[in-house]
């Protein structure tokens, strides 16, 4: 008796092993179907920052060909530069170059200096 009672035992976990294979096929089948959106929408997002970089370049590409920096450059009165316009310098032995101020700056420096001095002195 107790053999027959655990007859239905071996169906029930074949039972239990089909179900499990039927879920676990439909779960990877909705794991593709998600996958393969997801690889849809970034070709997408590809395909149209391909086509945004081929405007910008050819955007960049049209502004700094040649001809029309060169045409922009007449336009603003710009010319190629000419050799007579190029002067060497030589340095001393600090290799510094010292600018020097012009007389609108120097009056100016010596208001404020003085100005500060003045102020200086009140405190």
């Amino acid at each position: 008796m107790k053999h027959k009672a655990f007859r239905w035992i071996p169906a029930v976990l074949l039972a239990a092993l089909l179900a499990g294979f039927a879920v676990s096929l439909l779960w990877s089948e909705a794991q593709l179907v998600e996958l393969n959106d997801q690889i849809q929408d970034a070709k997408a997002q590809l395909v149209s920052a391909q086509s945004q970089y081929t405007y910008y370049n050819s955007t960049l590409n049209s502004k700094t060909n040649i001809t029309s920096v060169e045409e922009a450059a007449s336009r603003l009165g710009l010319m190629k530069i000419d050799p007579s316009q190029i002067t060497y310098i030589r340095l001393n032995e600090s290799g510094a170059l010292e600018r020097q101020q012009s007389p609108v700056r120097q009056w100016t420096s010596f208001i404020y200096n003085g100005a500060v001095t003045i102020l200086g002195t009140v405190k």
